[in-house]
């Protein structure tokens, strides 16, 4: 509609053809707890995406609005059905093509500053649905997945002061399966932060970072509620401040892992990951100002003096000193 307020229509299709080990009607027994059976008569799957998008923007008061909304669906796609054998724990792997893969998604973000934007506030959240499809036995099994996240950021500006951001996010995630014995899930992870920087004695700054995550519903062997804390103290000096010197501390409570669920057609997994834990970090920064200064005159007239000026003079018989530029 104009450069800060826009709507937006995005469509694209894709194909993906069934490989070589799908296809072949061969039983491949080279792992007899998994025997691979392919299906000739394998369709290949189709995509559809859609996306729609809502912008707008004021510059003159700082207010921001932003909206998405994208639906994929897949036709035919190619999925593998499990047949476990009796008395045995080996299974036979086949391959199918079914309906009922699609994907809705929703974003939104809203920014309103107040005060000649010395304070900022920020409302942002998505949803996510998937419905997918698998196979076990023979049995169709359907899995929905709810992602859910509400955010929300209050941002203080004091000039020569303090900055800071105060924010919190929920997230919420739930997966339900239509065959009973597979189990439903629900985990939640509620994230609180504050980052900033505090200025004083007019050439000090002491910066921090600090983030609360606290879990639950997720596997007891890889629960963690970790707190997250980082900061820093910096002087600058020499003139106009360009130099810094700055000495930092990041995880100091030494709690940096992370937990995340992974879900597919048939199947939850909890993941926990052990990151880059304690340390600390000593720096100088300088900064290197280009000098303001004239640029360099290249003039080849008579108005050039000494001898750079008359350099251009390549005649035979002229005097050099005289700036004539007559030819001998």
């Amino acid at each position: 509609f104009s450069r800060s307020h826009s709507f937006t229509l995005n469509y694209d299709g894709s194909n993906a053809q069934p490989g070589l080990a799908q296809l072949q009607p061969i039983r491949d027994s080279s792992n007899l707890q998994n025997i691979v059976v392919g299906n000739p008569y394998l369709k290949p799957s189709f995509t559809n995406r859609l996306n729609l998008q809502y912008n707008q923007f004021d510059i003159a008061s700082g207010n921001s609005l932003f909206t998405s909304v994208s639906f994929n669906e897949t036709q035919n796609q190619i999925v593998t059905n499990r047949i476990s054998a009796r008395n045995s724990t080996a299974q036979e792997i086949n391959y199918l093509n079914t309906n009922g893969f699609y994907n809705i998604s929703g974003y939104y973000a809203f920014t309103k500053p107040f005060s000649q934007r010395k304070y900022t506030i920020t409302f942002n959240g998505n949803a996510n649905f998937n419905n997918n499809v698998s196979f076990t036995n023979s049995e169709k099994n359907i899995g929905q997945n709810w992602i859910l996240s509400q955010g929300t950021r209050f941002r203080l500006d004091l000039e020569d002061v303090m900055d800071a951001d105060f924010n919190a996010t929920y997230n919420y995630n739930t997966t339900r399966y239509s065959i009973a014995t597979t189990p439903s899930t629900n985990a939640k992870t509620l994230v609180l932060g504050v980052n900033g920087r505090t200025f004083f004695f007019s050439d000090w700054t002491l910066g921090y970072d600090l983030v609360k995550t606290i879990n639950s519903g997720y596997s007891s062997a890889i629960k963690a509620n970790p707190t997250l804390l980082s900061t820093y103290i910096e002087r600058r000096f020499l003139e106009k401040n360009r130099a810094a010197l700055r000495i930092q501390g990041f995880d100091l409570f030494n709690q940096n892992v992370g937990i995340s669920r992974t879900v597919t057609a048939n199947a939850i997994t909890d993941s926990r990951s052990n990151r880059l834990g304690r340390y600390y970090l000593l720096s100088f920064t300088y900064r290197i100002q280009k000098f303001a200064g004239r640029k360099p005159r290249m003039n080849f007239g008579d108005d050039n003096k000494g001898d750079r000026g008359n350099s251009g003079n390549r005649g035979g018989g002229g005097n050099r000193g005289s700036g004539g530029r007559g030819r001998g």
